[in-house]
């Protein structure tokens, strides 16, 4: 995504929100997952005015939602997970 223009960027943002009305999800509470977590500024403002909550990166790790920025969240893989 960062490597696309803006106009680009906001098409495909409005394509992921159309997306998540037609299968009835709420759109007011929506995650963005960056491909390959490739994201820039421009890709943050975006998705700021679109009334995304959070974007996750690739960065492996644990995400602390008080201290870290909403937009370049850290994640793991279900196989990175502790088995029970």
């Amino acid at each position: 995504m960062a490597s696309i223009n803006a106009n680009v960027q906001e098409k495909e943002v409005d394509l992921t929100i159309k997306f998540i009305k037609r299968i009835g999800c709420d759109i007011n509470n929506w995650a963005m997952c960056y491909p390959f977590g490739s994201y820039n500024n421009n890709l943050i403002s975006i998705l700021r005015n679109k009334s995304c909550k959070v974007g996750l990166g690739m960065e492996l790790g644990v995400a602390d939602i008080d201290k870290d920025n909403h937009f370049s969240l850290q994640r793991m893989r279900p196989n990175d997970l502790p088995l029970p």
